[in-house]
């Protein structure tokens, strides 16, 4: 059973919802998010198991290097679902548009 965007959207932690935000635009490497997520006090390795690898598993994220896991140019865009639940978060933390 698939989760819809929108019960994807209320499932996702803050963090992750900062996440989806940092790549807004960008392809970005884990360090990157990490500052960008002010989530930089945790380890890359246990960054990756909370925030990433969740975020590729739910179809938000995907890896510039998908065939090889520890590439040492890997980086993370936003899928066509993680698009759309960037729309969702934009909408809902500005109601007036």
């Amino acid at each position: 059973m698939s989760l819809t965007v929108h019960q994807l959207f209320t499932s996702l932690s803050p963090q992750a919802k900062s996440l989806i935000i940092s790549l807004r635009n960008d392809v970005l490497s884990t360090s990157e998010l990490q500052l960008f997520t002010n989530c930089s006090p945790l380890s890359k390795r246990l960054f990756l198991k909370q925030y990433i690898t969740p975020n590729i598993n739910a179809g938000v994220l995907a890896k510039t290097h998908p065939e090889t896991t520890n590439h040492p140019h890997q980086r993370y865009y936003l899928t066509e679902l993680g698009k759309q639940v960037l729309q969702i978060i934009e909408e809902t933390s500005n109601p007036s548009k």
